[in-house]
């Protein structure tokens, strides 16, 4: 027999004391204490609470406000503490007061039930008070034997099994349960199961739009049995003792049936009143376990800092995460705060305060905008990424709130890799070992076989039917560390317009909203006349959101000028020979994080770099197959990664 530890008997006095309570004090009392029990557990138990919370927002959605969803919350907490003590109440209550206070709709279908000889399993749910639904039937004559799980410590195990006992239950207790269950239902007994268990086995079923295994033990055991399911459901009519047990209608094998497609049928049915219950009294249902614990599914949210670069990263991620799991929903928020003050002190507060705050949504509320901050507020994610300083104090806090897996792209200052369940840092910024970070050679990206040919289909024909050499050219602007002058692109120009004219290459380019509007203005006289120039596009006066991924999937080579890392990362990406062009550095003497990328990418034969004034020989070498370039890939690493840091 197992025994209780010290630290559960340290229960004991202050359980005693309540049982004492419920045995002097008014029951009308008694069932206020209740729910004071239950206020105070939502106050406290700030896990619980946003167990509930997330619950609701994952399975309702927008259809639910944040209002609604919040007294649902309390009132599911009410709820609690009332079945808490009402179990302790059946000592003292006369059949005349359970009578009087409970009631069953449809009890003919339990007699007509009886009547075929092979028992019932009377399958309850998680709902009202469902440990009174085997009393509420015994009162009515049709006493049960149901299954209850062990609870801790084991003295209020016993003392439940007891309360249960007083007004006619038989308790199955976990060890010889399925001998015990089938013998009752033998002697046309009544067995009460819980059938809205979900875990790691069971029947895929698609609950509130995702995807759980449902317990079909119960189906399974009626199939055997012969017996007719009933499932019933207890409903709390007010806020004192008042219950009204509905008795649903049978679920029963047919003749033509075998038992395979009678549980899928019956689990199906059974799933479809547990939703119809839980969409009309959804405050009676127990939402504090965590429902879709066991799913496939995951909704993902993009927290955006209005930085192109760092949003494509995260789609990167997002879309390893979709290739590991299914279904995925992908959802980004924009960012915005009231003001930068308020900014930096969501980042201290958030440094220093974050581990021992209970209500996070406070402190989003105190720096956020109301629209962003009412998005964020009522968002569900199972995952949240995060890139760029602006957005990993929010994630942060949002991942407590959610309770949520977090990922940072990139670098997690000012905060630590300690604090994220997976950093994915460029090896440019030399990261320290650990086995909750993982290094990429370039900038993650969107770029894959499928982009690209979704890409290249958005091209003019001209593009996709010409069979000369292509030539894509991908020119950025000034950076903090990098600046581009007319003299820079006129050497460019120069020497890819001479290979191009020497071997009838076709050019395809764009600028970028970084390019100073000289040089836009400088490329239209060089290139708006200029034959072998077959697409361009000018972001600063009309901008295509399938140039560069059109131009990668076009080309067969690519230069990209090298002040952009995440521009030389998707040329390397596409499979396209990738040469990178120089720009002029502010500070020549000082080495950058673009030095180091650069340097490793070329070092491990992924990319060719090109003085000022050595484009053409590059262009040259690149036609007599001088050299063999291998396409950047970060994607198995990630994927490795995001599977044992998130998925699981």
């Amino acid at each position: 027999m197992k025994k209780d530890s010290l630290l559960d008997y340290l229960l004991y006095l202050p359980l005693s004391l309540i049982i004492l309570m419920t045995r002097l004090l008014p029951i009308k009392v008694v069932l206020s204490f209740g729910v004071l029990v239950g206020r105070l557990i939502y106050v406290f138990s700030s896990k619980r609470r946003k167990v509930c919370n997330n619950n609701l927002k994952a399975a309702f959605g927008a259809s639910m406000s944040y209002k609604r969803r919040e007294k649902i919350t309390k009132t599911i907490f009410k709820n609690f503490g009332l079945s808490f003590v009402e179990l302790f109440l059946m000592p003292r209550m006369s059949d005349k007061f359970f009578g009087k206070h409970t009631s069953v709709c449809n009890m003919q279908r339990v007699t007509d039930a009886l009547k075929k000889g092979k028992g019932i399993v009377f399958l309850s749910a998680h709902y009202g008070n469902w440990e009174l639904a085997a009393s509420i039937s015994a009162h009515n004559g049709y006493k049960m034997h149901a299954l209850a799980r062990v609870q801790k410590p084991y003295f209020l195990n016993d003392m439940l099994n007891h309360f249960r006992q007083v007004r006619g239950t038989t308790v199955i207790q976990k060890g010889m349960q399925l001998r015990e269950i089938l013998k009752n239902l033998k002697n046309n007994g009544i067995v009460g199961l819980i059938g809205d268990q979900s875990g790691k086995q069971g029947k895929k079923v698609d609950f509130f739009g995702r995807p759980i295994f449902l317990a079909d033990g119960s189906f399974r055991i009626a199939a055997q049995a012969g017996s007719v399911v009933l499932p019933a459901f207890n409903i709390r009519r007010s806020h004192g003792f008042s219950h009204e047990l509905v008795v649903e209608k049978p679920i029963e094998k047919k003749e033509d049936e075998n038992i395979e497609e009678f549980i899928d049928r019956a689990v199906l049915e059974y799933r479809d009143l547990l939703q119809k219950y839980i969409i009309k009294h959804p405050h009676l249902w127990l939402w504090g376990n965590r429902r879709w614990k066991h799913t496939s599914a995951r909704k993902v949210l993009i927290l955006k800092d209005g930085k192109t670069g760092h949003l494509r990263q995260a789609q990167a991620v997002a879309k390893s995460i979709a290739g590991l799991t299914s279904p995925v929903k992908i959802v980004e928020i924009d960012l915005a705060f009231k003001n930068s003050f308020t900014e930096k002190l969501l980042n201290l507060l958030t440094l220093y305060c974050r581990r021992c705050v209970r209500f996070p949504l406070v402190f989003l509320n105190l720096a956020l905008k109301k629209s962003c901050y009412e998005k964020i507020r009522d968002s569900y994610s199972d995952i949240i990424i995060t890139t760029g300083s602006l957005t990993r104090a929010v994630g942060l806090l949002l991942a407590v709130e959610n309770m949520s897996k977090i990922i940072s792209v990139m670098k997690p200052v000012p905060f630590t890799e300690k604090d994220f369940d997976l950093s994915i840092i460029p090896a440019h910024d030399f990261p320290a070992e650990s086995d909750k970070i993982v290094v990429s050679n370039g900038a993650l990206n969107i770029v894959s076989a499928k982009y690209l040919k979704d890409m290249l289909n958005k091209m003019p024909d001209k593009v996709k039917k010409t069979q000369s050499l292509k030539i894509g050219l991908l020119i950025g602007g000034n950076s903090s560390c990098f600046t581009i002058n007319i003299e820079i692109v006129k050497k460019m120009v120069s020497q890819i317009k001479k290979f191009a004219d020497e071997n009838n290459a076709k050019i395809l380019f764009t600028t970028s909203r970084r390019t100073p509007k000289e040089i836009d203005a400088y490329l239209h006289k060089q290139f708006d006349v200029y034959p072998n120039v077959i697409f361009k596009v000018f972001p600063n006066e009309h901008n295509l959101d399938h140039s560069v991924g059109g131009i990668l999937a076009a080309s067969d080579i690519v230069i990209v000028t090298s002040e952009s890392i995440s521009m030389v990362s998707e040329a390397a990406s596409s499979g396209a020979y990738t040469i990178t062009y120089p720009l002029l550095k502010k500070v020549k003497s000082r080495k950058v994080k673009h030095d180091f990328f650069i340097e490793n990418l070329q070092k491990q034969k992924i990319i060719r770099t090109a003085e000022s004034d050595s484009l053409f020989d590059e262009l040259v070498d690149f036609k007599l197959k001088k050299f063999n370039l291998k396409k950047l890939d970060d994607c198995h690493d990630l994927d490795k990664a995001i599977s044992e840091k998130v998925i699981k």
